[in-house]
């Protein structure tokens, strides 16, 4: 299916699936740029640009480097984006020299990119994104397994405190061990997903519905009016 350019809030989005990441990512918080111009990276550019609020390599999670980009494609999963359809276009992420810049992120047309991944406590968690690998890296299942991304809450129940991290069997274990005096962040479950027996926090749900709302609100805003 073709793109459908959009303009939104004087933006030109290339696409509604592009507009409604926009809405949904300014939603739950976060700082972001359209089409950021990175220098000194050629053939290719990022969809979108996060901006952190804790310095690189501090920020206590898995994911960290010097900057973090984002790329919407309208993909239904992981394996879909490496397949050989997107090849052409992997081979030009990485000529370009973008991930010499910082983690560029995949995210696709919804929230669960893979549907069979458990956080810490073995609750069904969403999976937005994924790091992007290199080629020779996309056969290695732990890597695929260790550059899916989630959401991040914390208990009290912030929703501008929502984050990304890498979730794969919560490797931020150690790590939150060593800060108990600070807000704790964890995996937000999906409750769509999750097996019902599992006793989920009920802070934990309410940033899992307001996630799925945000998402659902995202294209709903824009999805029938048009050029505004």
């Amino acid at each position: 299916m073709k793109a459908i350019p959009i303009t939104y809030q004087g933006i030109q989005f290339r696409s509604k699936l592009e507009c409604r990441h926009y809405n949904f990512m300014k939603k739950i918080g976060w700082n972001i740029e359209y089409e950021p111009e990175v220098k000194d990276v050629y053939g290719y550019q990022p969809d979108f640009e996060l901006f952190s609020e804790v310095e690189p390599y501090d920020c206590g999670t898995s994911v960290s480097a010097n900057r973090y980009f984002i790329e919407v494609k309208p993909i239904r999963s992981q394996s879909e984006f490496y397949s050989d359809n997107y090849k052409s276009f992997r081979d030009k992420v990485y000529k370009s020299g973008i991930l010499n810049k910082g983690m560029l992120f995949i995210v696709g047309n919804n929230l669960k990119l893979r549907t069979n991944v458990e956080g810490y406590a073995g609750e069904n968690i969403f999976v937005y994104s994924f790091e992007m690998l290199k080629e020779n890296e996309i056969k290695d299942q732990k890597k695929k397994n260790y550059s899916l991304c989630s959401f991040s809450g914390c208990p009290e129940g912030n929703y501008e405190g929502i984050g990304l991290t890498q979730s794969w069997n919560d490797c931020r274990n150690d790590w939150i061990k060593e800060r108990k005096d600070q807000k704790i962040y964890y995996d937000v479950c999906d409750h769509n997903l999750s097996r019902q027996n599992w006793n989920a926090s009920e802070d934990n749900i309410k940033t899992s519905m307001f996630i799925e709302r945000s998402w659902n609100e995202a294209w709903s805003k824009m999805q029938w009016k048009g050029n505004f």
